[in-house]
This record gives structure tokens, C-alpha cells and sequence, in this order.
């Protein structure tokens, strides 16, 4: 080929070349112009936002900024800020512990403990701190066992932590474990002399144990270090109430109400020790200045209902059947009301109408040991033994303790001939208070009655003892009856009261 031919045919390549390029970006327009056409009333799609650059530039940058929004309180601020950190460094343990804290305050529970998890897995420096932290959210959520644990582990890992004694003790006190709690209570008082909520609280526990006089001592810690706690002049008053110190328990009603006059139900219990020291005017003042001050009706039903004891004591019946029946209005399942209105239909005599409360009473409350022996009571007035049996039957198998109602069933038992059940009732009266002299003049009737007049004589016998110049009249001359050998089996032996 010559050189003529070749140039020729160069430029005819470059020329086809260009062609086909101008051919094919011409195409590629075409193509892109018709996908960038919209469809009719077809809208473009929105362009998305251009991602906004977090401005750390290390863990330590974000888990600072996080400490200050937390300690602002801006806690879901805080905790985006650490969410950071965490991004930088997967494995930043305080980042974890920070957050959890964080979510711990806006209440997100599960989300808390999975943090507080994660700082333990990472070995956070203060790791007693995060077993504490996270036992206080298995705490709030009921889980009282996981609390324990975390707060052990804490304890193992700090024995000095006086706060976490203290937690793990509300804890078992939760758990119903109160001498545990005691003990856990103990311990924070050693490690801290002026912790007075574990004096408070230990002498809640020691309450629940009954163990009145040892809570007395730990609320007077709690008044000696801070004078103005008024649950701890509630509480002790209430001490002193259970134990009949009511004069003592007046003075700190009167201190609780000296720092609050606010307090209905100071006023109610303040009413309930001048009502069992007889001042009955002074308790009806009480009363009614309790419901004076409980405009939202707070459990106004109690000092209705106390009201209502109050005005049974002085025969007004039927202001005591409308206090009880306003309480009941406020809470139509109170036990107590129920009963209190029974005893006071009891003392009109309409035994039937009596009956019908107690058995609401009973209904309201299937533990009820005082209504079922009260409504025994009136059974028995109404002449149906067998029922009154059951009854006073009921309140001995719910209080083995109870003495009026073994007194009761062995009378009843008597009244049905069934003297052998009797001596078990009566003998069941005299191991509950072996000085009480009612129970061996009933075993002295149900022996009389079957004819064992040694074993008779024997037991009326101690009664006298123990009667004293108090003894009844029967007694003496059944024991005279019994020693001449003049026995008159004819005679209905009176049953003790």
C-alpha cells in the first residue's frame, strides 16, 4: 500500500471512530433522557440528605461530651453520646456503665441492665458499681433474687460498701426475710453510725418481727440524728400503741403533728389511743378532724369505721350504723366494717340482721377469725348449735390461739352433749394461758357431765385457785355438791363466759 492509500485509509478509520462514538453518546443521551423523563403525574423521587459527620474524632471526645449531658440531665442526649463513643470502641466499658445509668433515669429497665452487663463483661474499673447499679434495676422490676446477687457481688468486691448492706436489706425485707435484713442493716450501721434510713428501716424490720421495744430504740437513733423525721415519730407512736404505752404514743403523735398538721392519718391513730384510754370525746374529736383533713378521701373508710366504734361504745347506735355504712360506701370490701355493723345489729338483738354482716365480713375477708367467732355468737342465740360449732370451730383453726373461741366451742359442745370435743376445747383454752380459770371451769363441767366427778372436782378446783374471790357461785356449789356426794346430775351446768 502507498503512502497516499494509507493516510486515506487513516483518516477514514479516525472518521468511522468518531462516528461510532458520536453514535453511541448519542444513543447513551437518548437513553438517559428518556429514563430521566417522569411519567404523567408521576413526581420526582426527593433526594435523600447528606449525612452529617458526628464531629468526634475519638471514643474519648464522644464519652466526654456524654458525661456532661448526663450531669445536665439531658439523659437521651447523654445517651446518643455514648452510643458514639461505643462505635469508636466496642469494648469502652465506661461508655457502657454511663449509658446504662442513663437509660436507668428515663426508666428504660431492660435496656439499663444489658449495659450494665456489657461494663461487667468488659471489666469496668469500678465493677461494684455496676452490680450495685444493675441490682437496683432488678430491684424496681421485682426480680428480688438477681438484686441479691448483684448486690453480694458488689459487697465481695467492696466490704466497705455501706450502701449496698443497706439495698441488699430492703431486698430481703421485700422478700419477707426480715431477720436477714436486720442483719444486712446491722452491717450498714456499722460501717456508717449516722445512716438513718437503715436505723429506720431496721426498725421496720424488727416491727414486722414484733419486737416493739428494739424498734422503739432504732427510731429514737433516727430522732436523735435528725429531729424532724416524722415517720419516725408515726412509727414509734405506733410501737408504743402495740405494746399499750398509749400515753407514750399520744407525746410522739403530738411531735408528728407539731412538724405537719397536715397528717390525716395521725389524727386517726392519735383517736385510737385516746378511744382504748377511754377519753371517748377526745377520740370522736380525732376522728372527725381526720376526715376534716383528707379532702381526697384517702382510705377515709378507717377512721369512719373508728368513728363508728367509737359511737357503739357510747350506745349511739345509729350514728355508729352510718359511719360504718359510709365506710363501707368508700370501700364496700372492708372486713372490719362489716363486723363492727354486726355487732351493733348483736346488741339490738336482731340476730338474723347480725348474721348477714358477718357473713359479708367473712366474704370480704375468708381469714376473718373474729367474724366467724362473732357470728357464731348469734347462731347460738338463735338456738342453731351445730352452725355455731362450725363457727367457732373456723376461728380456732385460723387462730389456734384464740381463747374466747375455744371458751365458746366447749361451751357449745357442752349444750350438744359432745363432752369429750369439749375437753379437747377446753383443754386447748388452757395451753393457750394456763392462768386463765374459765377453761378448767368448763373442763370441770364436761367431766361432771360424764359422770368423771374426781377429774370434775379436780378442775373446779383450780378454778377456784385461780378465780379467786372472783370465783362463780356454781363453781362453789357444784365442789360443795361434789365433796358431800349429793350429786344432782338434774341441774344444767352453767357454761364460764
Amino acid at each position: 500500500m502507498t503512502t497516499q492509500s494509507a493516510k486515506f485509509t487513516r483518516r477514514w478509520f479516525y472518521a468511522l471512530t468518531i462516528i461510532g462514538l458520536f453514535s453511541v453518546a448519542l444513543m447513551m443521551q437518548l437513553s438517559i433522557v428518556h429514563a430521566n423523563v417522569p411519567e404523567f403525574d408521576q413526581k420526582d423521587t426527593p433526594v435523600p440528605p447528606t449525612p452529617v459527620s458526628s464531629g468526634f474524632s475519638s471514643a474519648e471526645e464522644a464519652y466526654d461530651l456524654g458525661l456532661e449531658q448526663y450531669y445536665d440531665e439531658a439523659y437521651e442526649d447523654a445517651i446518643a453520646s455514648f452510643t458514639m463513643a461505643l462505635e469508636f470502641d466496642a469494648d469502652y466499658a465506661d461508655a457502657y456503665y454511663m449509658r446504662g445509668l442513663s437509660h436507668s433515669y428515663l426508666g428504660n429497665d431492660v435496656e439499663a441492665v444489658v449495659n450494665y452487663a456489657s461494663a461487667i463483661e468488659n471489666d469496668y474499673e469500678n465493677l461494684n458499681w455496676a452490680y450495685y447499679a444493675r441490682a437496683l434495676v432488678y430491684y424496681n422490676l421485682g426480680e428480688y433474687q438477681q438484686a441479691i446477687n448483684d448486690y453480694t457481688q458488689s459487697i465481695e468486691i467492696d466490704p466497705d460498701y455501706a450502701s449496698a448492706y443497706y439495698n441488699r436489706a430492703l431486698t430481703y425485707y421485700q422478700m419477707g426475710d426480715y431477720e436477714t435484713a436486720i442483719n444486712d442493716y446491722s452491717e450498714s450501721i456499722e460501717l456508717d453510725p449516722e445512716y438513718v434510713f437503715a436505723y429506720f428501716n431496721r426498725g421496720l424490720a424488727y416491727d414486722q418481727l414484733g419486737e416493739r421495744e428494739s424498734a422503739i430504740v432504732d427510731y429514737g437513733e433516727v430522732l436523735r440524728l435528725d429531729p424532724a423525721y416524722i415517720r419516725a415519730y408515726t412509727r414509734r407512736g405506733l410501737a408504743y400503741y402495740d405494746l399499750g404505752e398509749y400515753e407514750l404514743a399520744l407525746a410522739d403523735y403530738d411531735e408528728a403533728l407539731a412538724l405537719d398538721p397536715n397528717q390525716d392519718f395521725v389524727y386517726t391513730n392519735r383517736g385510737l389511743a385516746y378511744y382504748y384510754l377511754g377519753e371517748y370525746g377526745r377520740a370522736l374529736e380525732e376522728y372527725n378532724i381526720a376526715i376534716e383533713t383528707n379532702p381526697d378521701g384517702y382510705e377515709l373508710w378507717i377512721p369512719y369505721t373508728n368513728r363508728g366504734l367509737v359511737y357503739y361504745e357510747l350506745e349511739d347506735f345509729n350514728s355508729a350504723i352510718e359511719d360504718y355504712e359510709t365506710a363501707l360506701e368508700y370501700n364496700p370490701d372492708y372486713a372490719v366494717a362489716w363486723n363492727n355493723l354486726g355487732l351493733v345489729y348483736y346488741e339490738r338483738a336482731d340476730y338474723e340482721a347480725s348474721i348477714e354482716q358477718y357473713t359479708q365480713a367473712i366474704q370480704s375477708n375468708p381469714n376473718y377469725d373474729l367474724a366467724y367467732r362473732n357470728r357464731g355468737l348469734s347462731y347460738e342465740q338463735l338456738g342453731n348449735l351445730e352452725d355455731a360449732e362450725a363457727d367457732y370451730l373456723a376461728a380456732v383453726t385460723l387462730d389456734p390461739t384464740y381463747l374466747n373461741a375455744w371458751i365458746d366451742l366447749g361451751n357449745v359442745q357442752v349444750d350438744l352433749g359432745f363432752y369429750a370435743e369439749a375437753v379437747i376445747s377446753y383443754t386447748s383454752a388452757s395451753e393457750v394461758d394456763p392462768e386463765y380459770a374459765d377453761s378448767f371451769w368448763g373442763l370441770g363441767n364436761a367431766y361432771y357431765e360424764q359422770g368423771v366427778y374426781d377429774t370434775a372436782l379436780e378442775n373446779y378446783e383450780i378454778y377456784v385457785t385461780l378465780a379467786g374471790d372472783d370465783a362463780a357461785s356454781f363453781v362453789l356449789e357444784r365442789i360443795a355438791e361434789l365433796e358431800s356426794g349429793e350429786i344432782n346430775t338434774n341441774i344444767t351446768p352453767v357454761a364460764p363466759k
